[in-house]
């Protein structure tokens, strides 16, 4: 098993709160299983490569001019040309 290091931190109360809900769920044992999901989770996001690539990618498509339509309106839209195409024949 490796070593652990205590650490002490102060929180803020809202922080704090919200560690206690975590425990009293019952999803973790103690606060210390909390903070140790926490920093995993942010870990996680800082060294994802794939994310990190994409990260970039990701901003520019929200940046361009190209905008995103609904599924309905897509939806919408494959309806009436088939039933135009069915109406045609």
């Amino acid at each position: 098993m490796s070593q652990i290091k205590k650490r002490t931190f102060s929180l803020p109360q809202g922080l704090s709160d919200f560690i206690d809900s975590k425990v009293e769920s019952g999803n973790y044992a103690n606060s210390s299983e909390v903070v140790r999901a926490g920093l995993r989770a942010l870990q996680d996001a800082d060294y994802d490569p794939l994310k990190k690539k994409l990260s970039p990618k990701f901003e520019e498509n929200k940046q361009s001019q190209h905008s995103a339509h609904p599924i309905n309106e897509l939806y919408d839209e494959i309806r009436s040309r088939n039933k135009s195409a069915m109406d045609g024949r």
